[in-house]
């Protein structure tokens, strides 16, 4: 699981439009609502690309070039960033709840700068 490093600056999207008056103290970090149509009408071609990468049918790169060919207005890739916000809001709302998953990050983030620091220490010139 991954370290926000700006958790005081990251944004929580409603799930809903008619959610406004729902979390009244949330209000300074709440945003827009997401967009579920545009997920729904390109939830067919983003599990296409997702398969092609699984199998290995399509390499990233290829795919981000048609993506980020038209000023990143490709219908597919907006469906996939709204996606990617509605897990990212998931996340950070586990993570705000949970003391367990906060103390799960922590560890496993001592033990990757614990090796790191070693690898600093074996490989010193």
């Amino acid at each position: 699981m991954p370290r926000i490093k700006s958790i005081g600056r990251q944004k929580l999207y409603k799930p809903n439009t008619n959610m406004n008056d729902s979390f009244e103290n949330l209000t300074p970090i709440l945003t827009r609502p997401i967009n579920w149509e545009l997920i729904m009408q390109q939830y067919d071609q983003m599990i296409k690309y997702a398969t092609a990468l699984r199998l290995g049918i399509a390499e990233t790169e290829a795919i981000l070039k048609r993506f980020t060919r038209n000023n990143l207005k490709h219908p597919t890739y907006q469906a996939l960033s709204e996606l990617g916000k509605v897990i990212k809001t998931i996340f950070l709302c586990e993570y705000f709840n949970s003391e367990d998953v906060r103390i799960e990050i922590h560890k496993g983030l001592n033990v990757v700068e614990n090796w790191n620091s070693a690898n600093g220490f074996i490989f010193f010139r």
